[in-house]
């Protein structure tokens, strides 16, 4: 028996030529012989003989199929038995009733809509067909589809997901947790907690939010049978204020199914403490990262708690409000639930409520409350954006009644909200090859600090503006008339001191973009729009500056439309972790790209060809890339250190290299492992610290350490502690928390200086209105509290750059003497005797020797070390007290240092041609 696949085409074939002979509108083919002729049929009312030419010519078709599979099965044996089989399965009939269309082998009435089933992709979800009625004919139908994929909304989110049946990408699932104390053991010292989770992928970002007096110690995950799931260490540099970032990476599907089917709860443990401090349970909670505000409410006996957030509709009319309850109430149908908006009081006013929610207003779903408010008042919003507004919840059961009360805030979490500026996204596409950054963050009182890095201008930025969805809508100008260096790089930095309510939504909600224009295009040449990245562990931060790639970096240069960043790290094992981020790479097709790291060169040079100076990072697709790589050699991380080590990123459609920068790693960590990469040998003139350069002399203070002076000599870097002048007070020297060397302080009665309500002192200040003072700007005085009196253990300042007071309580001095003493019974701190020596004498404490490579020096040795690629017989290293320095031999005049492949064994010969 020998079976044959039929293909259809010979009638399909033949029904396309009479439409475009007869004008006939044939309909779908089917994949079954016996279903042929009844999709030869009209799909409407012509003339007779033009339908009879159409049926004739798709029954000619069959007819010649038919002829060439029974050619094809004429070299088989009389034994075999000829089937036809189709390609598709058998359906049933489609339906001969009057009216409506036939798609495929299904019928469907006017008005219907559909995602089409097409063999063998499947269910095509971005796909919407309809049956629309025809024109002048009342039963006959007309299928149009349309593709939705371009009319999906955006998401707030940076990496969106497309779930299974649906086109449009949605933001990752995310879930919420209250956290409380359990049981009966209810201490006041533990507070109370919220733990916000985002999964992508097989990771988890979790972002806690803390408020109690005691430290955290652990965080655990645990299931329904008690056991642990999961435990993370919380570290130091992991807390943030009230505020703890922590990542699980790798989870298993058996995890993932868990924590979506609300099965796994999580366990906040505290110090000093065995048992749990914190739990809650983990729960399903979409779209909570577009939620600007929330509160954390506790009621006075803290046996209840509950978790407020806040959201505002696209129309802005409406205030959305969702309370998630947890306590020792039995919620139901009949608890009574009333919310109050209360105004904090302040100096002049007392409390004051702003709207009252009744029960008849709030809808209720197990522990879970929903309610709106329409058409808040803009003063309203005014004071929830700034903080000044409280939200009271009461709880009315049969026999219980409890009030539940927090201050609302504007929501902190690990996120940040960040934007990616390229010029593929610009209102009129631009290939300049420029690129850009932009990260946003919430500091007090509502304010929000801004960066914006760009990098491969070409023309002059004319303008930075922040605007709305629409385009057109300017929100705030950011930047005005800035001009790159001669690196084509530029750097924003500043603070929105006023935001409103709705514009802070419009930032959580992915509804604002930044748009850079300049004098070549003014309507912009690059453009972007804010999202949320989630927390992904502290070898990455969004906070910090990235390394910008561009299209004018490359060599030659390249106009391209899209840009990216790149984050790296090395850890204390000198692995270098990398994340990099692309927007404009993807052109509605496949596009693989491959990451290197290329080096040694300068900047603007094509590094050198040969492979151990070439290091594959990866090939990837999409927008987002991680990894980290191991084993690198001494020489590869000494270039990595020293700034000779480029990343340059290729595609299929530009393999010569699309985007390029210069990396630059701080090796702090590293440098402790592997001595061997020991700052010392520098390029003559100039030192590099802190993405900085230093000639030779010039002195500046330490970004890491305020108190640090650091000097450049002779391409090493010195740095010591800033010498702090010796002073004579009448009261006893301070040192407050912001200054490094300690300041005379006055007493309030001999700084300040009151004036007439007419005659108000013009000089700088802070002033004090209600009791009509001046501060001099700079002055440092202890504040007289009635009836205690001056208070010498506090110190109040008025800042010259704000003009604000800022009291603190005083930071005694670290002495040195061995007898210090009070001068006065009413000092705060403790000084040295003025016949003390205050420094110690180590003049008898022994030096240390030095470790360079394995070898080991004496205090004071020197000898000629071996560094590859150098010319080390004109570097010179010396034992200074178990560090290692390293200088370059200064040739005299007339004199050249001799080259690597030089016969000489000296460092200095004559220079040729003298």
């Amino acid at each position: 028996m020998k079976i044959i696949n039929i293909v259809p085409g010979a009638c399909l074939f033949s029904v396309q030529v009479g439409v475009r002979l007869f004008g006939l509108s044939a309909k779908i083919v089917t994949y079954s012989l016996s279903h042929a002729f009844v999709f030869c049929e009209p799909a409407t009312s012509v003339e007779s003989r033009f339908a009879t030419m159409g049926r004739v010519m798709c029954f000619l078709g069959m007819a010649i199929l038919i002829l060439l599979f029974v050619a094809q099965c004429g070299a088989a044996s009389d034994s075999e038995t000829l089937v036809l089989r189709p390609i598709a399965s058998e359906y049933q009939h489609v339906s001969t009733k009057a009216g409506g269309c036939n798609f495929g082998f299904l019928h469907y009435d006017i008005g219907d809509s559909w995602h089409p089933d097409i063999t063998p992709f499947g269910v095509m979800f971005c796909l919407i067909c309809t049956c629309n009625r025809i024109p002048n004919i009342l039963t006959t139908g007309k299928v149009t589809c349309r593709n939705i994929r371009h009319r999906c909304p955006t998401t707030a989110c940076a990496r969106p997901k497309v779930e299974p049946g649906h086109c449009c990408p949605s933001c990752p699932d995310e879930f919420i947790s209250l956290l409380t104390t359990p049981g009966a053991s209810v201490s006041r010292q533990n507070g109370l907690g919220r733990a916000h989770f985002t999964l992508v992928r097989n990771t988890l970002s979790i972002s806690i939010r803390y408020e109690g007096q005691r430290k955290l110690r652990m965080a655990s995950f645990m299931d329904t049978e008690g056991s642990v799931v999961k435990e993370m260490n919380i570290q130091r540099k992991s807390i943030n204020g009230s505020q703890v970032c922590l990542v699980w990476n790798q989870l298993n599907n058996k995890q993932i199914e868990s924590l979506k089917q609300g099965k796994i709860s999580f366990v906040l443990k505290l110090k000093r403490q065995q048992a749990a401090g914190l739990k809650g349970d983990i729960v399903l909670h979409k779209s909570y990262s577009k939620e600007s505000f929330e509160a954390l409410l506790s009621s006075d006996d803290e046996t209840s708690s509950a978790l407020a957030s806040f959201d505002l509709a696209k129309s802005g009319k409406l205030l959305r409000i969702y309370l998630r309850y947890s306590g020792s109430h039995t919620v139901g149908s009949a608890t009574q639930v009333t919310i109050k908006l209360v105004r904090t009081p302040t100096n002049n006013k007392g409390a004051r409520v702003v709207k009252v929610i009744s029960t008849s207003q709030v809808k209720q779903e197990n522990s879970v409350f929903k309610t709106s408010w329409a058409n808040p008042a803009q003063h309203a919003l005014k004071w929830l954006s700034r903080g000044n507004l409280d939200i009271t919840m009461i709880l009315n059961t049969a026999d219980q009644s409890t009030k539940l009360t927090g201050r609302i805030g504007i929501k902190r979490t690990c996120n940040t909200i960040v934007c990616q500026l390229s010029g593929r996204e610009a209102p009129r596409p631009t290939m300049t090859g420029a690129s850009g950054y932009a990260s946003f963050e919430f500091i007090n009182n509502g304010k929000i600090h801004y960066q914006i890095f760009l990098s491969g201008l070409i023309h002059n930025v004319t303008q930075i503006s922040l605007q709305a969805t629409n385009r057109r809508q300017n929100v705030k100008r950011l930047s005005r008339l800035i001009t790159a260096d001669e690196y084509g790089r530029a750097k924003v930095t500043g603070v929105w001191e006023r935001p409103s309510f709705t514009e802070i939504c419009w930032l959580f909600g992915g509804d604002m973009f930044i748009n850079v224009r300049t004098t070549a295009n003014t309507i912009g040449e690059l453009h972007g729009q804010l999202k949320q990245f989630t927390f992904r562990g502290h070898h990455m931060s969004y906070h910090d500056p990235p390394i910008m790639l561009s299209g004018n970096e490359v060599v030659p240069r390249i106009q391209t439309g899209a840009a990216g960043q790149a984050w790296f790290s090395l850890d204390k094992n000198c692995a270098l972790h990398y994340h990099l981020m692309f927007s404009g790479m993807d052109r509605g097709r496949r596009n693989l790209m491959t990451a290197e790291l290329q080096g040694f060169a300068d900047y603007g040079e094509v590094p050198q060809p040969y492979n151990e100076h070439v290091h594959f990072l990866r090939s990837f697709e999409g927008e987002t890339v991680s990894g980290f790589a191991r084993n690198l050699d001494f020489v590869f991380l000494d270039n990595l250190v020293r700034g000779l080590v480029y990343l340059q990123v290729s595609s299929e459609e530009v393999p010569q290299g699309e985007l390029r920068s210069q990396v630059m790693v701080n090796s702090d960590i590293c440098r402790k492992r592997f001595p061997d990469l020991q700052q010392g040998v520098e390029m003559d003139g100039w030192c590099f610290h802190g993405n900085k350069d230093y000639y030779n002399g010039q002195t500046w203070i330490s970004e890491d350490d305020k108190c640090t002076s650091c000097t450049c000599e002779n391409s090493e870097i010195v740095c010591s502690p800033l010498e702090c002048q010796r002073l004579n007070c009448t009261e006893a020297p301070i040192l407050l928390p912001h200054l490094c060397c300690p300041v005379c302080p006055a007493i309030e009665e001999k700084v300040v200086i009151y004036y007439e309500k007419k005659n108000r002192p013009s000089m700088k200040g802070c002033y004090v209105k209600r009791d009509r003072k001046v501060y001099p700007a700079g002055a440092v005085w202890h504040p007289f509290v009635q009836p205690f009196g001056y208070m010498r253990c506090h110190a109040c300042t008025c800042l010259a750059k704000s003009e604000e007071i800022t009291c603190t309580k005083v930071k005694c001095p670290d002495l040195q003497c061995k007898n210090p003493i009070k001068m006065r019974m009413t000092d705060c701190c403790m000084r040295c005797p003025d016949e003390e020596d205050e420094q110690s004498d180590d003049s008898k404490v022994p030096k240390k020797g030095c470790n360079f490579r394995g070898n080991e020096y004496k205090h004071g040795q020197t000898w000629k070390p071996f560094i590859p690629l150098l010319p080390s017989r004109c570097i010179t290293c010396k034992c200074e007290n178990g560090k290692t320095k390293c200088r370059r031999t200064q040739c005299p005049k007339g004199q050249c240092r001799n080259s690597i492949d030089g016969a000489s064994k000296s460092c200095c010969v004559p220079c040729s041609g003298s």
